[in-house]
């Protein structure tokens, strides 16, 4: 029986259960675990489904007005599952190659994939709360649109692609990936904690609350496009660069950087902490309240236009170059800088403590 095509037998029907298992005789009798190459099971307009299957190489699931659905699949090569209008689903894979998951319509949904090698492709849409926890994967991609609670945890994942569309609260916790991509517009509460990744590029466009924390990357690049209230923590990164427009409350903090750029447009109040950082590039354009604190800086260039209030604290920076133009109250405070040249324009009271250097007005 082995390497055979396994029937199996199921029932579609409003109003009951239904238990799927694939079985093998051996001898005459039925055993587990089964084995099987092929497995295609549609189901349209079922309460309850149970679907288990284990040692499979293809298998396709197809459901459609299902109440209660619980799919886990082990060993599986090459898998398919299709769900349209689902209240409550728990999918769960371990050792699966190739695995494509399309959710329509879900109200509760709980995805579990545990050493997923070559692509794991999860798409919903419409679903109220969603959890997805993936384990061991190479390449993933997750995409959803219009959804209330998301959930979403990688360990050990290669390439990550993560695209989010009309969500409420987004949490996205990944461990030890080499290139990630998270896209999400119209988020309300979005946490996004990163260790250990190679290559991160997050954008985000109308978020109210975000939270970013990263530790151990790389290349990041961070955008953000009309967000309230902004936190942005880095820990040991080689080359960040941070944009963000249209943003109220901003903080960053980063420490152990190599090469950091950030540029910030039409932000209220902004606070940037850097520690240990090489190469300092920071731009504000139409910021009302500044505050920047570095320290153990080489190069450090900080330009500011149209913002009310600034403060600037150096520590132990080599060579540092601030340019404001049309600030109102500006506090500048260096300590230990071999090389800076202040250059102000247009402003209104200036309060200055440089230890060398020059000051051009």
């Amino acid at each position: 029986m082995v390497g055979q095509v396994i029937p199996i037998p199921y029932t579609s029907f409003r109003g009951g259960g239904l238990t799927v298992r694939k079985t093998m005789r051996r001898n005459g009798r039925t055993g587990y675990p089964p084995t099987s190459d092929v497995v295609t099971i549609s189901l349209t307009q079922s309460d309850v489904v149970t679907i288990t299957l284990t040692q499979s190489d293809v298998v396709t699931i197809s459901l459609t007005q299902s109440d209660v659905v619980t799919i886990t699949l082990t060993q599986s090569d090459v898998v398919t599952i299709t769900l349209s209008q689902s209240d409550v689903v728990t999918i769960t894979l371990i050792q699966s190659d190739v695995v494509t998951i399309t959710l329509i319509q879900s109200d509760v949904v709980t995805i579990t994939l545990t050493q997923s090698d070559v692509i794991t492709t999860i798409t919903l849409t419409q679903s109220d709360v969603i959890t997805i926890t993936l384990t061991q994967s190479d390449v993933v991609t997750i995409t959803l649109a219009q959804s209330d609670v998301v959930t979403i945890t990688l360990t050990q994942s290669d390439v990550v692609t993560i695209t989010l569309t009309q969500s409420d609260v987004v949490t996205i916790t990944l461990t030890q990936s080499d290139v990630v991509t998270i896209t999400l517009t119209q988020s309300d509460v979005v946490t996004i904690t990163l260790t250990q990744s190679d290559v991160v590029t997050i954008t985000l466009t109308q978020s109210d609350v975000v939270t970013i924390t990263l530790t151990q990357s790389d290349v990041v690049t961070i955008t953000l496009t009309q967000s309230d209230v902004v936190t942005i923590t880095l820990t040991q990164s080689d080359v960040v660069t941070i944009t963000l427009t249209q943003s109220d409350v901003v903080t960053i903090t980063l420490t152990q950087s190599d090469v950091v750029t950030i540029t910030l447009t039409q932000s209220d109040v902004v606070t940037i902490t850097l520690t240990q950082s090489d190469v300092v590039t920071i731009t504000l354009t139409q910021s009302d309240v500044v505050t920047i604190t570095l320290t153990q800086s080489d190069v450090v260039t900080i330009t500011l236009t149209q913002s009310d209030v600034v403060t600037i604290t150096l520590t132990q920076s080599d060579v540092v170059t601030i340019t404001l133009t049309q600030s109102d109250v500006v506090t500048i405070t260096l300590t230990q800088s071999d090389v800076f040249t202040i250059t102000l324009i247009q402003f209104g009271v200036a309060h200055r403590i440089p230890t060398q250097g020059q000051l051009r007005t």
